[in-house]
Parts: C-alpha cells; structure tokens; sequence
C-alpha cells in the first residue's frame, strides 16, 4: 500500500474552481447510524440514512457521516441527481465508515440536464458488497460543461464494480479498491482520469474503460494493479494515458496492460510490469507505447506485443527478462476502429517507428525480439540481448526500403541465429554478436540491403562472416575474434581490459557492442620458469568455465610443443598445440568444441602438455 499522497497542486486548482457552491454559505447535513430521519441534520440531532442528508442538500452542501455502518434502505443505494455534493467520513477515515450494500448500488449521480457543472467529492469512506460502489453518469452526451468526480481515501471491496463513471473526469486519491469481480473501475466516455497513490487488487479488470477523451490528459501516479483477472485494458480516442511510478503484475487470467487507440500515446516511466498471465503490455491497435526505465519481466507471453500495422515503440533502459515467449514480440491485432477519412483509412498519420536503447533484453523463452510489420525506422541500440530462448533478433520488415540501424549492441549467447533481417536497409555498426547458436547474422528477403561498419562476430556456432557477410571481414574495422568476456559463464559480457572490443583494443572504431570494460587483464596465469628447469607449468582460467578458457603454459627452452584434450576416459578430444615453439610464456583458447567443431559435453576435461621432455597436466570443468 502507497502512503496516502495528496493530487497536484494544479489538479486541486482545477477541481476548487468546478466546485463553486450555489451560495455562499453550504450547509453541513449530519448522518449517524444511531439518528433519526425525523431529526433536524444537525450535530446534535444526525440524521439515519445518507439518502435523507442528500435528498435536503443543496448543491455545494456537506454531508458529514458518522463512525459506524450503514446498511439497509436509505442507505444502499443512495441516489440523485443535477447537483454537486461533497459526502465525507466525519473522523475522515474509511475503516470508521462503511456502507454495507448487499447487491445494490453504493452512491449513484446522474447529470439530466447536461447544461451545468457538477462536482462530486466522496471522502473517506468504504463501500463492501456493492454492485457498483459509487457510479457517477450522465444520461446523455455532451462534452462540456464539466462533470467532475474526486474520491479520496475510499475503498470499494467485494462487489461488482469499485468505481464507474461515463461522461464524468474521474480523480481517485488514496484509495483500495479490491475483490470486485468485473472491475475495480470501470469507464464509458470518460473526459479525464487522474490517479494517485491508489491499489486495485483481485477485480475482474484493475482499470478498464472503453472510451476516452481526456483533457486533461490520463495520468496515473505511483498506482498498483496486482493480482486482477487483467490490469489495465482500455480504448482511447483522444488526450493519451501516462502511469508513472506504477506496478502492474500477477494479473491472473488476462495481460497487465491491453492497450488500443486511436493514434495515441501510451507513457511508461518507472512502471514494473511483471508476471502477467497473459503479455506484459498487450498494444493490440493503434497505440505508441514510450517506456522509460523499469520493465516487463516473467510474464507469460511476451513482455512487450506489438500488432503488425498502426501501432509504434521507444523503450529506453529498461529491462525485458524472463517472460515466456518474447521480450518483445507479435500480438494479434485488434480491429481498427478508430475515425477514418475518406478513404476509409485512419484520419490521423499513425507512427511506425521501433527504437530500442539502453535495454537488457535477457532469457526469454522464445526469444529476444520478434517483430514483423511496416516498421520504419527501425533502431536498436546500446543494448544487451543475451542468453534468450532462440534467436537474439529477429525483424521483417514489410517496407522493402525501411531506415534499420543495429548500433552498439551485445547480442550473445542466444539458443538461435543472432540477428534475423528480413527486408529493409540494414547498417550494422560496432555491433558485437557472439556465441549463438546459429550463425551470426542471418539475411532473407529480396532486394535487403546491408553494411557492416567496426564489428565483431565471433563463436556463433554455423558461421560468424557467412553468405553475403564474408567480403565484409577484414573491412571497416570488421573482425573475427575472442572479445574476452569478463565471466560469461555467470552472465556477465563486460569486457576484459585486454579485450579487442574494448577501446583501447579496437584499432580506432571505440568500444564494440554495448558493455564497457568490467574487470582487469588477468595476472600471468603462470610464474616465469628458471631456465635450468626441465618441468613445463600449465594452467588455465576461467575455470569452470563455459563455453571458453585460456590455457596458458611456460617452456623452460624451445622445444616441439603438443598440448591435447582428453575427456575422463582417455579419449583424445581435441589437439590445441602441435608445433615449434620458443621459450617462454603461451597461451591458447579452448571454445569448448571437439575436433569436428561440435559442442563438447559437459564435465571432467585432461589438458596434457608434452615439450621435449617436459610434462604437465591440467584438469578443466566445463559446465554448460
């Protein structure tokens, strides 16, 4: 539960001036459940049911409640009409006021005559057992004047709906709406939403409406939407939606976010949006989602889906790990319905853009990214897209001549091809794409284009520079080396000081893919041998190791060198060394295949070292 945090100053602003009461001195109507409707409303002399304070307040008018429950007729539902109250707990605090409705409406406004503005402020209170615990509507439609509902510290648990408003600017402040089996709120038209500090947990729907048109623009502020069949799910025509600060996950049957509008925006910063049945964030139609920081992890389908057409993403530093397809992947398109022109197609120039920056797109089941549609430009840069499912990247582009740009990227250790580009104009530069198991970069598509500037593919188990790539090494800084990984086996692809993607190493192109140097050149792995010694020293780091190590050894004088791999058995299973060699310090890298280029498998590994009449043996653990 967030600490209670009053709304913006310029929200309040707003709201105070919506309010004005019909005269310049409102009454305070007073309900207590030990009153009596035949009493005068006065703190002394408290009314019974809520409905007899409504029904002789005028506009702008309190109506104070009294600690205790109210249940039963004239208190459930309370209903009217055309004027703007303000209902309050008198100790201002919900768990002291509760209004018991078993099965029927709690509190219920209709605006008739849609020619002036209503204001509504519903404090401190709690609604159980409702249908819907406070419904605010208008029975037409009009855009102005305003109809404007503030609730504050009040929580709506156990019925059908918490909140619902059509045609009504809704504020909730501090509130817990909680085990509401089709919504904790619930919107037709809605002219505003603005959220604060408040839990919607185990409804139906966290949040769902299926119109907007906010001015001002939706926002959502350090909100939780945890444990609902779906967390959020909306259509919007107009204004966009922002959450802030906000968690959405353990949604149960249905995605965290589903997302579909008419051209709009759809702003994330700070937002966790985790372990979701269904997608992370689900952009069905029409819709740019902008994430900032935080992330989509653990979900169950993708941590980001994306429909093919009309829809568009700018995600920057945040994370995109676990989820169990995608972390950025397909989703099925929702039916186009927002406004259209002449033509039949969309009235507004819908975005098509992709930009990916500073991500951690990490062990995904499927993959790390999977988009297929008329994206363009498409970039991604500054990222890490590591140890997933399948392939690394896989983009189609469905605009033969789209902008797509693969910068400053680490992409490694993926269980399919590290990059799959399919259409579009491609340029790839210091990009670093390593240890997958398919090739490195795969090209389909007819009439695709790609450049390859001061990269280095290395390891990738069917071919770093193949195809199309091959005159491309050895050119602009392109390379086919070790970059010398700090401790891929624990996951971490910083770079060793000595590294050839490093800056210092690069040979003027700066640091090849997106981690920097995290960890030292190691010491000499073995001490200078006196030159009257005949013993040969052999040693090898990282170890364990996965999927490469560095055998290093030191000859007391030159002599024909063989240094071999055994598995426990005594088989031999690979040859690293069988030349000349001079005195002194050597080393060489093991990349954990045999002879034939297969992967070897897992375990005990005898490295043994014949030079002239020298011997040494080394154990090494490949783990996997």
């Amino acid at each position: 539960m967030f600490a209670h945090r009053a709304l913006s100053l310029a929200t309040m602003l707003v709201a105070s001036a919506l309010v004005a009461p019909a005269s310049a001195v409102p009454v305070a109507w007073h309900v207590s459940p030990a009153g009596s409707d035949s009493a005068d409303g006065s703190h002394l002399a408290p009314f019974r049911t809520i409905q007899r304070a409504v029904d002789i307040a005028a506009a702008g008018d309190t109506v104070r409640l009294g600690s205790g429950t109210y249940a039963g007729t004239g208190n459930a539902p309370v209903t009217w009409r055309d004027r703007g109250l303000h209902i309050t707990s008198a100790a201002g605090d919900r768990d002291s006021c509760l209004v018991l409705c078993d099965g029927q409406d709690g509190f219920r406004f209709v605006d008739t005559d849609l020619s002036d503005t209503h204001g509504l402020d519903i404090v401190g209170i709690s609604f159980a057992g409702a249908d819907t615990a406070v419904a605010v509507l208008r029975s037409g439609f009009a855009y102005a004047p305003r109809v404007w509902a503030r609730v504050s510290d009040c929580a709506a648990r156990d019925g059908n709906v918490g909140l619902a408003a059509n045609g009504a600017w809704l504020l909730l402040d501090g509130c817990a709406i909680t085990g509401n089996t089709v919504a904790g709120v619930a919107g037709g038209f809605i002219f505003g939403l603005t959220m604060d500090s408040s839990v919607f947990r185990a409804n139906g729907t966290g949040l769902r409406f299926t119109q907007m048109n906010a001015s001002p623009a939706a926002e959502i502020t350090a909100c939780e939407f945890v444990a609902n069949g779906t967390g959020i799910s909306y259509w919007q025509e107009g204004g966009g939606l922002t959450l802030r600060s906000c968690r959405v996950d353990s949604s149960t049957t249905g995605h965290g976010i589903r997302a579909s509008s008419d051209f709009e925006r759809l702003v994330l910063e700070g937002c966790d949006i985790d372990g979701n049945h269904g997608h992370g964030i689900a952009n069905t139609q029409g819709t740019t989602i902008l994430m900032t920081g935080g992330g989509a992890s653990g979900n169950g389908q993708c941590g980001i889906a994306m429909a093919p057409d009309h829809v568009a993403l700018r995600v920057s530093g945040a994370r995109l790990d676990g989820n169990g397809e995608w972390g950025i992947g397909p989703c099925a398109p929702g039916a186009l319905k927002g406004r259209a022109d002449a033509s039949g197609g969309p009235d507004k120039d819908p975005a098509h853009d992709i930009e990916i920056y500073g991500c951690d797109i990490l062990a995904n089941a499927f993959g790390g990214i999977s988009l297929h549609g008329d994206y363009d430009p498409v970039s991604i840069a500054g990222s890490t897209i590591a140890a997933n499912g399948g392939p690394g990247v896989r983009i189609g582009c469905t605009q033969t001549d789209a902008a797509c740009k693969v910068e400053g990227v680490t992409i490694v250790a993926n269980q399919g091809h590290g990059l799959e580009m399919e259409g579009g104009a491609w340029k790839l530069e210091r990009a670093l794409i390593t240890d997958n198991k398919g090739q490195s970069v795969l090209m389909a598509g007819i009439g695709m284009t790609v450049g390859v500037v001061c990269s280095d593919f290395f390891g990738n188990l069917e071919g770093d520079w193949v195809g199309p790539l091959l005159p491309l090494l050895g050119a602009d800084g392109n390379v086919q080396v070790d970059p010398l990984y700090c401790s891929p086996i624990a996951g971490d692809w910083s770079l060793r000081a000595d590294s050839p993607a490093a800056p210092e190493g690069s040979s003027g192109c700066g640091l090849i893919g997106r981690q920097g140097v995290g960890c030292p050149e190691p010491p000499s792995l073995v001490a200078p041998v006196p030159a009257d010694r005949r013993a040969a020293v052999l040693a090898g780091w990282p170890n364990p190791f996965n999927p490469r190590t560095t055998v290093a050894f030191d000859l007391p004088r030159a002599a024909h060198a063989r240094l071999a791999l055994h598995d426990v058995a005594g088989r031999l299973v690979r040859v690293l060394v069988d030349d000349t060699l001079p005195a002194g310090p050597h080393k060489v890298v093991w990349d954990g295949r045999d002879a034939s280029g297969r992967d070897a498998a897992s375990g005990l590994y005898v490295a043994r070292l014949v030079a002239g009449d020298a011997r040494a043996t080394l154990r090494l653990n490949l783990v996997r």
